[in-house]
């Protein structure tokens, strides 16, 4: 199976004639393509565990949160100004933070973050309990993944403990060592976080923008993206952000998390300009495409645009203070 890291039916708003207009960033290029392009899905992000046939995160309850989400999508009524019922908002919320945290970008930065911290304070420490607590037979025995542990097997045939010691502390002492998630660890991430997103989003300060007949809001591979001016504190959950999900190219909603819960939703007609500034931050936030209903848009929004020096994802910086270490991705 095949992982969408962005929900085919929610792409197929912006497409006309059954296609999709998109400009690549790597390329320097705009082109055509259907909703199902492959730009859009991970074949190694699947959620099964093929080895093992445990389903972490099936693939049918992440489509029907894409369902129910893009559902609750159809219902905004812009016209009227009509809201979301509870349940429909939920649903809304779950989308949201399962498109967050499913994308290519949030994982690049998972692992950018769990190499910095390896590194700052468990190298050492790992190193040390290789050399007193070291028992390659029970780690074998514990592997649930036969293929991780056959190659286990085969790679300590015939050596004695202080050697397999000695190669497990050079391999971590190695520079080129690069630690990153697997598709089990990344279902458990987005299992650990999805709820607790979702319902501090729910109760969140919700606007939803709407945009002028003769322009619409652009969308991308990062759909669902978290904007601050602060550089410190700035997640997906912070007083100090706006969170972006264009959700069809008429509407974009904003949720700004509050202090204390509210279940307000505002409608706000934006300017011609205000839809051009909130696409130039669509096409920061991206991470290979990004695509608009008009051909025309996405050739002024791209022209000028610097591709070479486009961050596909944050960065992670180290503060100390005295014993006290911040990670920060910015």
């Amino acid at each position: 199976m095949k992982h969408h890291i962005v929900q085919e039916a929610y792409l197929r708003q912006w497409s006309k004639n059954g296609q999709l207009c998109l400009y690549s960033i790597p390329e320097n290029k705009i082109m055509e393509r259907g909703p199902n392009w492959k730009g859009f899905y991970r074949i190694d992000y699947n959620v099964l565990d093929g080895d093992t046939g445990y389903d972490y995160i099936p693939e049918k309850i992440t489509a029907h949160i894409d369902d129910e989400g893009l559902k609750a999508i159809k219902k905004i009524d812009i016209k009227n100004q009509t809201g979301l019922d509870g349940y429909d908002k939920s649903c809304l919320a779950f989308y949201f933070a399962l498109q967050y945290l499913r994308v290519p970008r949030r994982r690049d930065e998972f692992n950018k973050l769990a190499n910095v911290t390896f590194n700052e304070f468990f190298k050492e420490n790992f190193k040390s309990s290789i050399e007193t607590d070291f028992d390659i037979n029970k780690i074998i025995e514990e592997e649930d993944n036969h293929k991780i542990r056959d190659h286990i097997k085969n790679q300590i045939k015939g050596k004695t403990e202080e050697q397999i010691k000695k190669e497990v502390i050079d391999l971590i002492d190695n520079d080129g060592l690069i630690l990153e998630i697997n598709n089990v660890g990344q279902s458990k991430q987005m299992i650990k976080h999805i709820e607790n997103i979702s319902k501090q989003l729910f109760y969140s300060k919700w606007t939803f923008l709407i945009s002028p007949k003769d322009t619409s809001f652009a969308t991308s591979d990062n759909p669902c993206f978290v904007y601050s001016n602060k550089q410190m504190f700035n997640g997906i959950l912070s007083l100090e952000t706006k969170s972006y999900f264009p959700l069809r190219p008429d509407l974009c909603l904003v949720i700004e998390p509050v202090s204390y819960k509210n279940n307000s939703e505002v409608f706000l007609k934006i300017s011609k300009e205000e839809v051009r500034e909130i696409n130039n931050l669509i096409l920061e936030n991206s991470y290979n495409c990004i695509l608009t209903r008009d051909r025309s848009h996405l050739e002024k929004l791209t022209s000028r645009y610097n591709y070479s020096n486009h961050k596909k994802t944050k960065e992670v910086k180290v503060y100390k203070n005295g014993e006290y270490t911040l990670f920060n991705l910015e």
